[in-house]
């Protein structure tokens, strides 16, 4: 019975976050166009990638301390979250939280924003704890047996795409890819080694035509923003995916800097 009325009570809250509008600009959080609260990022490491964040109630008050969390174990088949760890400062309070890798201070902010855990700009405890229930993290992932090893590869030799999805080189399988695109205005792309292992996450729009790429690869834990201009693959296309091409030139861009 009480799980039941705890997953009722979840099921509310989510109904509730998710009529609110919630917007992020300048360092400001609005909720329904009223401004909720300030977001400082301070510089952390990892060239600026793992900063952490403070949140601000309008009168300057400390809230909330979100800082990177590096002893978390991060599970190696999903690269595009970091953990962070939240203190909620005024009420003692404190868990693991994800955000995104593609703009972990916008992902704060609007992780924030849409939990309504900020009330006549103090921190509720109540809702707090609700929070936590609903989005933090019960428990770290299960440490991985798998091992990041890259096949042998003959840089004379073409890369090519199989229908299968699977990447080949000369007989070499060097690993595979997998579209897991859910917006309609962006592509998201994961590629694995052939243990399974996804070692890079790439999102991009503009289609065959795209030019910018962000890559979040785990070798290094960074996402790379990277160019890749249209026409420059060495490989050969064929009927593969709806963004063959394109894909041909990640791949190999991927091979050129040792990621597969």
């Amino acid at each position: 019975m009480k799980t039941l009325k705890l997953f009722c009570l979840l099921v509310l809250i989510a109904a509730r976050l998710s009529a609110q509008k919630v917007s992020y600009s300048s360092g400001v959080i609005q909720v329904d166009g009223k401004d909720l609260a300030h977001v400082v990022k301070i510089k952390g490491g990892n060239f600026g990638m793992t900063n952490s964040f403070e949140l601000d109630a309008l009168s300057g008050e400390k809230l909330i301390m979100a800082s990177f969390d590096s002893d978390y174990p991060t599970d190696p088949n999903d690269n595009s979250r970091y953990y962070y760890k939240f203190t909620f400062l005024t009420t003692n309070q404190e868990a693991v939280f994800t955000l995104s890798v593609f703009g972990p201070e916008k992902s704060f902010a609007k992780l924030i924003g849409a939990s309504g855990i900020v009330v006549n700009d103090k921190l509720d405890s109540v809702k707090v704890k609700d929070f936590i229930a609903l989005k933090g993290q019960k428990a770290a992932p299960a440490a991985t047996t798998q091992s990041y090893d890259i096949p042998r590869r003959n840089y004379q030799m073409m890369v090519f795409l199989k229908t299968d999805h699977t990447i080949v080189q000369e007989f070499s399988t060097l690993g595979s890819f997998k579209d897991v695109s859910n917006d309609p205005d962006e592509d998201k792309y994961e590629f694995s080694i052939p243990n399974g292992l996804v070692i890079a996450t790439v999102r991009f729009k503009g289609g065959l035509n795209a030019t910018r790429f962000d890559i979040a690869t785990i070798k290094d834990g960074m996402v790379h923003s990277v160019t890749i201009p249209v026409g420059n693959s060495k490989t050969i296309i064929s009927s593969i995916d709806r963004n063959e091409s394109t894909i041909h030139r990640v791949t190999q861009w991927l091979v050129d800097n040792n990621f597969l």
